[in-house]
């Protein structure tokens, strides 16, 4: 059943704690980026995670093997919950991150495939195949690897779980509310649709940081998610599936 993760796209350690603190009850999973971990270091992990906070590192690994195996081994030194690499960078590459978390659960190895803010007309030019298909194609590479899951929009959730289903986990961002603004967002569906997808986590960052009141957001969005699970858990019971 989906979960809501926040993503601190922030540049503050105050604003950070703030964050953190107002949402206090409600979440206890947070997404650390390119921004916060440039902005204020590393050791924004460890302040998390000595606040039993769980941490999703979203660094998108895409390099050489030897490059990403060690990157894999320096994160598991800071107890990391969740990593992102990015499936294009190919089977060895993917197996050298399984090959370097060991015998261990964590952290979760999630491949990303198309982001969410390409449209079908902009992927166009960037592969020879439908977006559709290149997600599934990039997420069949992840599950071949040994992967726990991939990052995928809303809107490829319903196939890559109708083909791998409890095999592969599926993070997505691209999760706004009816109404609300798409900023560089180009797929998406609000928090009840994902959930009712099938979505194992939902990451959302501005529709929460920018608020007025991030905690009365994070609790509409949590009453949206779990009627989307419920009827997500009863779409399944009437196929007569297990999963």
């Amino acid at each position: 059943m989906a979960e809501l993760i926040v993503a601190l796209d922030l540049t503050s350690i105050d604003k950070l704690n703030r964050i953190v603190a107002e949402l206090d009850g409600l979440v206890d999973f947070f997404k650390l980026g390119i921004e916060p971990l440039t902005a204020m270091g590393f050791e924004v992990i460890e302040h998390l995670k000595t606040q039993g906070k769980r941490v999703f590192v979203d660094l998108k690994f895409f390099d050489i093997p030897k490059v990403v195996h060690g990157a894999v081994k320096n994160l598991q030194r800071y107890d990391v919950d969740m990593l992102t690499l990015h499936t294009l960078g190919g089977t060895n590459m993917l197996c050298a991150a399984v090959d370097a978390r060991g015998d261990s659960n964590k952290p979760l190895l999630m491949g990303v495939t198309v982001l969410t803010s390409l449209s079908p007309s902009e992927s166009k030019p960037l592969f020879n195949r439908k977006l559709e298909e290149e997600v599934l194609l990039l997420t069949s590479l992840a599950y071949e690897c040994g992967l726990d899951g991939v990052v995928a929009s809303p809107l490829e959730v319903r196939e890559i779980k109708s083909k791998w289903q409890d095999n592969l986990l599926v993070l997505t961002p691209g999760i706004r509310a009816t109404g609300a603004s798409k900023d560089d967002q180009a797929r998406i569906l609000t928090p009840y649709g994902a959930a009712r997808e099938g979505a194992d986590f939902l990451v959302v960052g501005r529709p929460i940081l920018n608020a007025d009141n991030p905690r009365r957001v994070v609790e509409s969005m949590l009453s949206d998610i779990q009627r989307g699970n419920n009827e997500f858990r009863a779409t399944i019971k009437g196929t007569g599936c297990d999963t």
